[in-house]
């Protein structure tokens, strides 16, 4: 402590003190990183913020499978992909991107890119965990932060729960078809659409 003092790792002039944990759940197999942040403003005022970041332990047997899958998907999102080019040829392009729907279909395809190159990173990081050569923590003590896989298993989470709401407001939509009474319901969504957006 005395040393990261005489090297003003703190003192008055430090903004931002940044401290992360590596945490393990053994009982149910998952792995986290805390990340507590304290702000100092110029005035002495401190605020203090935290990040958790998780993942399960068993990533790197599930992630095959979801790669897999994703492969799968990818040759049905190029097949809709060509079914929806060929609907926006036949109405043409104006008339077919009013229509709230379409776009949507365009989002979810959108995402599904965005969820597929996600999950590539994801891979390549859950099989990566060598040392930095330069890291004297990780060579030297054996810690290594798991900041890129923890960071990128986020990052899969929040596109998927996005995908995920996205295709409950489709499904809403073709259940009117077989239940016309839930036409109410894709009604008020499509009036509040901008207020719903924003």
């Amino acid at each position: 402590w005395d040393e990261m003092k005489q090297a003003h790792w703190l003192d008055a002039q430090t903004r931002v003190v940044t401290i992360t944990l590596p945490l393990r759940n053994n009982h149910n197999g998952m792995r986290m990183r805390l990340s507590m942040v304290i702000q100092v403003s110029a005035n002495g005022g401190v605020l203090p913020s935290y990040d958790i970041d998780s993942r399960d332990d068993d990533a790197r047997v599930g992630i095959e499978t979801a790669m897999i899958l994703l492969w799968v998907t990818l040759a049905l999102v190029i097949y809709f992909i060509m079914i929806e080019g060929f609907e926006a040829k036949n109405e043409g392009l104006a008339s077919y991107f009013t229509n709230m729907w379409n776009a949507m279909d365009w989002a979810g395809f959108m995402l599904f890119f965005l969820t597929f190159d996600a999950y590539q990173k994801l891979d390549t990081h859950l099989h990566d965990q060598s040392c930095n050569e330069r890291a004297i923590i990780c060579t030297g003590i054996g810690f290594n932060d798991d900041w890129a896989a923890m960071g990128a298993t986020k990052k899969c989470k929040q596109l998927l729960s996005i995908a995920s709401t996205l295709q409950m407001l489709k499904i809403i939509k073709f259940v009117n078809v077989f239940v016309p009474k839930m036409a109410l319901a894709t009604s008020v969504l499509s009036h509040g659409l901008a207020d719903l957006f924003m």
